[in-house]
C-alpha cells in the first residue's frame, strides 16, 4: 500500500471508530449528550479529511500526517468513553474489557492535541523547522508527548469508574502537569515561529502564512461568541465552534497551494463588507435612537417609521462601500 492510500485509510478506520461511539452514544439514551458533543464528531471527520487530503497528495509533508494523528486519537478517545461507559454504567457486563476502554479514553487524546498544538504550527508551511535554531522548540514539544503517554501508563492503576469521574492519583496528575507545561512552552514557541517565517517570508510562502494567519484571525472572532453576553445571542455556540474549522481548511489550501493568491482577495472583501456592516449597523441604530427620542417609541416602532429608516441606510449602501473600499485598497 502507498503512502498516499494509506492516508485515506486511516480516515476510514477514524471514521468507523467516530461511528461506533456516536452509536454506543445513541443505544445508551445519550441523545442529549451526543447533541452536546457534535463538536468532538466534526473534530473527528474536519481535521483527519483534510490530512488525508493533504497525504494523498504531499505525502512526505508532516502537517497531513499529525492531523491523521490527531483526528485519529480523538476518535479513538470518544469511542473509548463510549464504550466503556455503555459496559461500565449504562449496561454492566454487556461488553467485554470496558476497563480498558476507560482507561484509554481517558487521555488517548492529549498526545494527539499537543502534537497538533506544537509541531503543525512549527513546520508550516514547508512541512521544515524554520531553522536549526528551532530544534530544541521540537525537543520540548516531543517531551511534553513523551510526559503524555507517561501519564496515560500511571492512569493504568485507577479503578475504571473512577476515571469516568475525572480522577486520579496524585503521581498522575504529577506527570499530567508537567506535560500540560511543556506543552503550553512548545506551543507558545511554535505559533512565535510563524510570526518569525512572515517577517522573513516572500511570494508563495507568505501566501501561505497568510492563509493561516486569516483563518487564526477569524478563529479569534469567534472566542468572544463563548462567553457572557455574547454567549446568549442565537447561534452563539455553532460561531464560537464553528470557527475553529477555519484553519484545518485554510492550512490544506496553505499546503496544498491551490488558488494561494485568493486570499488577498478574500482579505480584502473580508474586510470591506466586515466594515460596511458595521457601518451601517451603526447608522442604523443611531437613526432609530434619534427617532425615539424625536417622536416617541409608539411612532418610531411604525411600519412606515422602520421601512422610511431602511431605505434610508440601504441608499448609503453604494456610496459608504465605494468609500471604504478605497481606503482599504490603499
Amino acid at each position: 500500500m502507498t503512502s498516499r492510500r494509506s492516508g485515506w485509510v486511516i480516515f476510514g478506520l477514524t471514521q468507523i471508530l467516530l461511528a461506533l461511539g456516536v452509536s454506543l452514544q445513541i443505544l445508551g439514551g445519550g441523545r442529549q449528550v451526543l447533541r452536546q458533543g457534535m463538536f468532538l464528531v466534526l473534530v473527528g471527520l474536519v481535521f483527519p479529511a483534510v490530512g488525508a487530503f493533504i497525504v494523498s497528495r504531499r505525502p512526505r509533508h508532516p502537517i497531513g500526517w499529525i492531523y491523521l494523528c490527531f483526528g485519529a486519537t480523538m476518535s479513538a478517545a470518544m469511542f473509548s468513553i463510549s464504550y466503556a461507559d455503555y459496559g461500565l454504567r449504562k449496561a454492566p457486563g454487556s461488553l467485554p474489557a470496558p476497563q480498558l476502554g476507560a482507561w484509554l479514553g481517558t487521555w488517548l487524546w492529549i498526545p494527539g492535541l499537543i502534537l497538533l498544538a506544537t509541531f503543525s504550527f512549527l513546520v508550516f508551511p514547508d512541512g521544515r523547522l524554520p531553522s536549526r535554531r528551532w530544534r530544541s522548540v521540537a525537543w520540548i514539544s516531543a517531551a511534553a508527548l513523551a510526559a503524555s503517554f507517561v501519564h496515560g501508563s500511571l492512569l493504568a492503576r485507577e479503578a475504571p469508574i473512577e476515571l469516568l469521574r475525572g480522577n486520579s492519583s496524585e503521581i498522575s496528575d504529577i506527570t499530567f502537569l508537567v506535560a500540560f507545561g511543556l506543552a503550553a512552552l512548545g506551543m507558545v514557541a511554535s505559533v512565535a515561529s510563524l510570526f518569525v517565517r512572515l517577517r522573513r517570508a516572500t511570494g508563495e510562502e507568505r501566501q501561505q502564512l497568510k492563509w493561516f494567519l486569516a483563518a487564526a484571525l477569524l478563529f479569534a472572532a469567534g472566542i468572544p461568541f463563548a462567553f457572557d453576553p455574547l454567549s446568549g445571542l442565537p447561534g452563539a455556540d455553532s460561531i464560537s465552534e464553528g470557527v475553529g474549522f477555519a484553519i484545518p481548511l485554510a492550512t490544506g489550501v496553505a499546503v496544498l497551494r491551490h488558488r494561494l493568491y485568493d486570499i488577498d482577495l478574500l482579505i480584502n472583501r473580508t474586510l470591506v463588507y466586515g466594515a460596511l456592516t458595521a457601518a451601517l449597523g451603526a447608522v442604523y441604530f443611531a437613526l432609530v435612537i434619534v427617532l425615539q427620542a424625536t417622536l416617541g417609541n409608539r411612532v418610531a416602532d411604525e411600519p412606515l417609521t422602520v421601512a422610511a429608516t431602511t431605505l434610508a441606510v440601504a441608499a448609503l449602501f453604494r456610496p459608504a462601500r465605494a468609500r471604504i473600499q478605497s481606503i482599504i485598497d490603499r
